[in-house]
């Protein structure tokens, strides 16, 4: 059926009707990947180094989740880890 040549059409049709209602070009794609890779981590933090509230951070705050630990031995010393 792949190579009928209204097959071939109307699936092109569907695919591009997709990609439309999606916006799943190639370019939006690398955009995203581009803001994860590129995210600077201290903008989830105020100037004191608390942690700012959800409601604070930016749209481009492309982050799946975060952690922080502190350790003992280095007192009011914390680490951050995104994930």
């Amino acid at each position: 059926m792949l190579r009928k040549v209204k097959v071939q059409a109307l699936l092109k049709q569907r695919m591009e009707e997709r990609q439309q209602r999606l916006d799943l070009s190639a370019d939006r794609v690398l955009q995203e990947i581009a803001k994860i890779a590129f995210f600077d981590h201290r903008k989830l933090f105020n100037q004191d180094g608390s942690l700012k509230n959800i409601n604070e951070l930016d749209a481009d705050a492309a982050i799946s989740g975060f952690e922080i630990a502190s350790f003992p031995k280095m007192p009011g010393k914390s680490r951050l880890r995104s994930s």
